[in-house]
This record gives C-alpha cells, sequence and structure tokens, in this order.
C-alpha cells in the first residue's frame, strides 16, 4: 500500500534469503525488527550478551 513498505520489501525481502541469524538457535529473519524481537522474547536468559550482539550486528549483504 505504501511506497516505503515496497522499497523495504524489495531491498531486504524479496527473493532473498533471511540475512539475521539468531546466534542462540537456527531462527533467521529477514526483518532486523523481527530478529531483535525474536532474541528479545525467547532468549530473555542472555540479556546482557543480546546487546551486545545488536549493537555489533551487521547483517550479510549480497548485491545484484
Amino acid at each position: 500500500m505504501r511506497k516505503d513498505s515496497l522499497q523495504r520489501h524489495v531491498q531486504w525481502e524479496c527473493g532473498k534469503e533471511p540475512q539475521f541469524q539468531c546466534p542462540f538457535c537456527p531462527q533467521r529473519c529477514k526483518r532486523k525488527a523481527h530478529w531483535q524481537r525474536h532474541m528479545r522474547r525467547q532468549h530473555r536468559d542472555k540479556a546482557s550478551f543480546i546487546d551486545e550482539h545488536l549493537q555489533s550486528y551487521t547483517p550479510k549483504m549480497e548485491i545484484d
């Protein structure tokens, strides 16, 4: 419906493998916000490590 949503979808999601890998389990996400939400909800016991990891993580970028 919105141009910015379409641009985000094409850049990060459309036909691409998930770029954000959880360091604690096999979960992978296409969106950084979903990846962050997953780690905060599913791995609360590792909170200090999560904050460090979130600040230093950069996804692998595949350029077509």
